[in-house]
Order: C-alpha cells, then structure tokens, then sequence
C-alpha cells in the first residue's frame, strides 16, 4: 500500500527493536514514574444510568410535565450521575504531571510551554501516511518526541485504560528526571531534506538519461514510402 502523504521531506522516527535494552528501560521508567505520582483512570460508572433516566422520563410524561434534560439522575446504590464523574475527572486529571492519549498529547503540543517532551506508540504511527503527517508535525515542535514499541501493551493495563498511544509529560520540576532519562535512551524524530539525501547518492546513468532532454527526430519509414510508389507505378500501367 503506498504512503497517501507525499512530502519533500523524509521523517525519521529512530525507533528502536522492542528486544532492545533501551526499550525495556524507558518502558520500566515510565511505568514507575506513573505508579509513583499515582496516574491511573478510575471506573466508578454508575451501574444502569440509561434506565434510571428512562424511568424519569415516563413519570414526567404521566404528570404532564416535560422533560428537564439537566436534572440529575442518581442510581439505588447511591453512584454519581455522568456530569458528575466528568467534574471528578477533570479535576483530578488536571494535578497529574502528564496527559494521556494521542488527540490530547497533540493538543497540548500544538500549545506553547505545556509539555516537557512526549512519547508515542510505534504501531499509532501506521499507515506510513499517518506517521509521516505526525512526524512532521512534531519535528515542528520545541519540544523532543519520541517513538517507542510496546507502550499500548505495557501501559494500557497498568492504567486500566483500554489503550494508550501516548503520553505526554508536562513541565514541572517533578518531571525532570524521567525527562533527563529518556534523553539517554532515545533518539527525537528527525526530518532531513529529500534533496539533500539525494545529492548524497552517486548519479547513475539511468539517472542521467532522465535528467537530459532529448526531442525525438521525426523521420518517415521506408517501407511506407516504397509501397506508395509502387501502387503508383501500376496505377500508371493500367491506364
């Protein structure tokens, strides 16, 4: 399948085997730096939140009533509503040190002086179309990016999330170490020249038979000529 994305530009993401030492390592660092400052997503939904609403609903409707879409709805048990854990949520996600998932890390990179670096899972950057538009976008940024195998897999289930493409770590002095860290480790993604690459390369003569324009001479076949000669020549003897 070819790229749908075609630039003069080659990125160049530097990443690394997933049996590689330095993979393993990052990984465990994360993992670690995330289990210390306690980021983890907490499933508290209410039980059955779509029948309790429904309920609400029928009872307006036999008391004549409408339909107040903002009344807040609380199951048997005593479980908040949606709006609710959403308010929970958001205040909770705002004291974590980083922010977790593709559309949020490219987000907060399209800001200015939010994040200290980012990190990306390998198999996110697929089809080639999608890691070249990312990559390019990201080698834009002040800040290093990073690409890693394994980080969905290794992540995802420590988070009790149901997945995770990326994680981005924020500026704060907290962050410093594990920031320092991956530096060591990884390579940023990089973009270089096309042009460039090229002129690099020895010219073969192939290459230099496209470079050149040669017209095309125009010249008359022989066969044809001699065949409208003869056909005049027997028109002439007939008469």
């Amino acid at each position: 399948m070819r790229p749908l994305l075609k630039s003069q530009r080659t990125v160049n993401w530097h990443i690394a085997a997933a049996e590689d030492s330095s993979t393993s390592e990052i990984l465990d660092k994360l993992s670690s730096f995330l289990t210390e400052h306690k980021v983890q997503r907490t499933r508290t939904k209410p039980k059955c939140p779509n029948k309790d609403r429904a309920r609400l609903r029928a009872n307006r409707k036999k008391d004549g009533k409408g339909v107040d879409e903002s009344v807040s709805v609380k199951n048997k048990d005593g479980n908040q509503n949606k709006e609710e854990l959403k308010r929970d949520k958001v205040s909770l996600t705002k004291d974590w040190p980083v922010c977790l998932g593709l559309r949020s890390v490219l987000r907060e990179l399209d800001k200015d002086d939010h994040l200290s670096m980012a990190v990306v899972d390998a198999d996110a950057l697929l089809p080639s179309a999608v890691g070249q538009f990312i990559g390019l976008f990201a080698a834009s940024c002040k800040i290093p990016v990073y690409a890693v195998r394994g980080l969905n897999e290794r992540l995802a289930k420590e988070l009790n999330l149901n997945s995770l493409h990326a994680v981005g770590i924020r500026k704060l002095e907290s962050c410093q170490s594990i920031v320092a860290t991956a530096a060591e480790l990884l390579t940023p993604v990089s973009v270089a020249n096309a042009d460039a690459s090229a002129n690099d390369k020895k010219e073969t003569p192939s290459d230099r038979r496209k470079r050149k324009f040669t017209p095309a001479n125009l010249v008359t076949p022989v066969a044809s000529s001699n065949k409208k000669r003869k056909r005049k020549k027997r028109k002439n003897d007939c008469e």
